[in-house]
C-alpha cells in the first residue's frame, strides 16, 4: 500500500470543504511556525531581530483610518497572526472546542463565514473605539493581531444557537454553553480597563457580530454568504490543482 506524504495529507485537508474548522487551525498554527522560524534562522545570522515585530505591524490591523488605506489587507490578515505561543494556544483550543460544537451545527461553511465575518467585525470596533474614545489619544500606532474576536464570535454564536449545550470544564463539571459565553464576555469588558483595551473591544465587536449573525440567520437571512460563495468559488480550484 501507498504511504501517503505530509504534503498529501495537507492538500486533502485543504480540498475538502467539509474540514473548514482543520483548514482554520492549519493557517493559524502554520502561520506562527513560520514566522517564527524564520526569526529563528535570522538570529543565527546576526540578521534583523525585530523580524517578528515589523512584518507582525504589516500584517496587523492598525487603529489609524490613514494607516488601514495603506495597508486594505490587514482586517483578514489580523486574524491569523498571534503574539506568543500562549496566545495561539488558547484561542485554537477555543476554536477547536467549540467551533467542533458550531460546525456539527451549522456546518463547516457557516463555521468559516463565521470566523472570518467575526474577525472583520471586531476589526472594526477595535478602530472606532481607538477614534472615538479619549483613552485612546494620541495611541493611534497601535495594531491588533489574533484570533481572538473571530473566536469569540464563534463561542457567542454558538451559545445563542444552543444555549444549554453542556460544556466539561476541569474542576467545575458540566457549564450551559451560554454561561460560559456570558463569562467570556464579561472578562473582556472589565480587561478593558487593563492594559490591552483595545484588543478587548475587538474582542466584543466579535461576540456581538456572533449573537447578530445567529440571530439573524434564525430570521432566515444569511450574513455570511458572501463569504460562504467566495470560498465555494476557491474550493473548486483548490481542487483542480
Amino acid at each position: 500500500m501507498a504511504q501517503t506524504s505530509l504534503l498529501d495529507e495537507l492538500k486533502d485537508t485543504f480540498r475538502r470543504s467539509e474540514n473548514r474548522l482543520n483548514q482554520l487551525i492549519l493557517i493559524n498554527v502554520g502561520v506562527y511556525l513560520v514566522m517564527n522560524i524564520a526569526v529563528v534562522v535570522l538570529m543565527l545570522f546576526k540578521l534583523q531581530t525585530g523580524w517578528y515585530d515589523s512584518l507582525s505591524r504589516a500584517l496587523g490591523v492598525p487603529a489609524s483610518f490613514s494607516m488601514l488605506l495603506l495597508r486594505p489587507w490587514s482586517p483578514i490578515t489580523y486574524m491569523f497572526i498571534h503574539s506568543g505561543f500562549f496566545h495561539l494556544l488558547f484561542n485554537m483550543m477555543w476554536l477547536y472546542g467549540i467551533g467542533n460544537i458550531l460546525q456539527s451545527l451549522l456546518g463547516a461553511r457557516r463555521l468559516l463565514a463565521l470566523y472570518i465575518a467575526g474577525g472583520l467585525a471586531g476589526a472594526l470596533v477595535f478602530i472606532l473605539a481607538f477614534n472615538i474614545f479619549p483613552l485612546f489619544d494620541g495611541l493611534r500606532g497601535h495594531f491588533a493581531v489574533g484570533a481572538s474576536a473571530s473566536v469569540l464570535a464563534v463561542v457567542v454564536g454558538a451559545a445563542t444557537l444552543s444555549p444549554d449545550y453542556p460544556i466539561r470544564l476541569f474542576l467545575l463539571g458540566n457549564v450551559r454553553l451560554r454561561y460560559l459565553a456570558l463569562v467570556m464576555v464579561l472578562m473582556d469588558i472589565l480587561s478593558i480597563a487593563g492594559p490591552n483595551a483595545g484588543g478587548h473591544f475587538a474582542h466584543l465587536g466579535g461576540a456581538l457580530f456572533g449573537y447578530i449573525y445567529i440571530k439573524r440567520l434564525q430570521q432566515g437571512q444569511n450574513m455570511g454568504l458572501w463569504i460562504e460563495q467566495f470560498f465555494d468559488f476557491w474550493s473548486v480550484l483548490v481542487a483542480r490543482i
